[in-house]
């Protein structure tokens, strides 16, 4: 038996120890590299407790009991541990865990269950199969759904998802949620899938550009910072600024992964530019709806712009396409600018220069705003067409992002950045800047449903295609009739 009581219960909202979580928050991958932040005891720098960075929040969700009934999550095993994990005193992140479902249990008199299978890309397909075997046997085996968010839209389409707008307690325009990502995948008032705090991963895969601060010092280039409140960092401004840096460190006679760069780029980066220089892969027509906007001027001339820099200035700027990292030439001391995911910093905890982080460059300084974004290898969320208790659905789901936002998101920056940036609030600046300038394009969301659309520029730019003029029309006209496809399955599921 439940009851619910009206009214607002006021919660307390742990800030992130670097700045205000973010309220608006997939860049493809065809690989999950995805792991638990390391260890970390708190011991090696002097933390500031919860209770010293809390801020009072509006918490809107009822009084319920669900006594003692079981909340389901169904997760991909790779990052299972967002949602459950066994408590380890020496890391805080498994702690915050731990302490927000031990918080929604305890307020909801509601069990959470954790259901791993996996569901990785290459598991795809058999992770979509374990949901649709779950619904056509009538059961409601499941709550929550999480997975690879490039293709968790799949779940929605197939009409085996909730309406998260109908679904009851649960507030998409909360800031522990991402409204851009719920804007982009509605699609005529249905919304099957939305990240936000309720899981990790988004963080770790928020794209950025880290760079080196010595060698910045090195070569005269000042003021980063600086350009980038400003609104001038633009990637003809990075480019600029990395020409002259280069060494043959290795004397090899030939530019290569031993010698010093000015720019790392990566398969991944090229895809970002995709969102970040607004390319327009789909536009809205006159009804609102989503159409194919391949080939188009400005997607072909970011195309060339990417692959003028990185295949024509061999000295300049060194490539690796997908699933290869610079990271260990980055923590090397031998690249000054790197786009990468921020999940990365845990790897520079022992680098011996330091380095800042800037948001991913505007196309120029014709471009008014910074777009930044995330690799879709991130999760996305989506709760069950046929729960059985859409107010237990709603409650926990709502309260999982609420207290991740509380609990987990603090103790993973914590974590990532070991407070490097505590006393430092131009970092502290574009941290947030990146965060304010989140979002995540129909394109890039619909990937797995669109051909895989939102890989066309990091794959052809890896495999050195200097004219993906036809690429582009034969894509405009198959991925039409697929979004066509979208949008009929939308209407049958309504």
């Amino acid at each position: 038996m439940k009851t619910k009581i009206c009214g607002i219960t006021a919660l307390m909202l742990i800030l992130c120890l670097l700045v205000p979580a973010f309220s608006g928050c997939a860049d493809g991958t065809k690989t999950d590299d995805t792991q638990p932040p390391a260890a970390s005891s708190g011991a090696e720098t002097e933390a500031v407790t919860a209770e010293e960075t809390a801020e009072e929040i509006d918490d809107r969700i009822g009084k319920y009991d669900f006594g003692k009934s079981t909340y389901r999550i169904l997760a991909r095993k790779l990052t299972s541990y967002e949602y459950m994990t066994t408590e380890d005193e020496g890391n805080i992140v498994k702690s915050a865990v731990s302490k927000r479902n031990l918080d929604i249990e305890e307020r909801f008199n509601v069990k959470i269950e954790l259901i791993e299978e996996p569901g990785n890309w290459d598991n795809r397909d058999a992770f979509i199969k374990v949901v649709e075997n779950a619904y056509a046997g009538g059961t409601d085996a499941y709550d929550l759904v999480s997975t690879h968010s490039a293709y968790a839209v799949n779940i929605g389409i197939k009409g085996f998802s909730y309406n998260l707008l109908d679904l009851p307690e649960v507030d998409l325009s909360a800031k522990w949620w991402c409204p851009m990502y719920t804007e982009n995948v509605n699609i005529g008032g249905a919304v099957y899938t939305a990240v936000g705090d309720i899981g990790y991963t988004l963080y770790e895969y928020m794209m950025c550009v880290f760079y080196n601060k010595d060698l910045a010092e090195t070569y005269h280039i000042d003021d980063l910072y600086g350009i980038a409140k400003r609104g001038e960092w633009t990637y003809d401004k990075m480019l600029e600024l990395s020409r002259d840096v280069h060494a043959d460190l290795n004397s090899s006679g030939v530019p290569d992964d031993g010698d010093l760069f000015g720019l790392a780029m990566s398969g991944h980066a090229c895809r970002l530019s995709a969102t970040a220089w607004d390319t327009k892969i789909t536009v809205r027509d006159d009804t609102g709806k989503q159409v194919m906007n391949l080939p188009n001027d400005k997607y072909i001339e970011a195309y060339a712009k990417l692959y003028t820099s990185i295949w024509e200035n061999p000295e300049q700027v060194v490539f690796k396409g997908e699933g290869a990292s610079h990271d260990p030439e980055f923590v090397a001391g031998h690249i000054l600018f790197f786009p990468e995911k921020l999940a990365e910093a845990a790897k520079m905890r022992d680098m011996t220069s330091d380095y800042g982080i800037l948001p991913y460059p505007k196309y120029d300084s014709d471009q008014k705003e910074y777009i930044s974004s995330a690799r879709d290898a991130m999760n996305a969320v989506s709760v069950m067409r046929n729960i059985s208790d859409k107010e237990k659905a709603g409650a926990v789901t709502e309260a999982l992002c609420m207290y991740g936002r509380k609990y987990v998101t603090p103790a993973y920056y914590e974590t990532t950045l070991k407070y490097r940036y505590l006393n430092d609030p131009d970092a502290v600046y574009m941290l947030d800047l990146i965060r304010d300038t989140m979002t995540f394009d129909f394109a890039m969301t619909f990937t797995n449903s669109l051909g895989l659309v939102y890989s066309i520029m990091g794959d052809n730019i890896s495999n050195k295609v200097k004219d993906i003029s036809s690429t582009l029309r034969s894509a405009g006209k198959s991925n039409a009739r697929k979004l066509d496809d979208i949008y009929s399955a939308y209407e049958k599921i309504k």
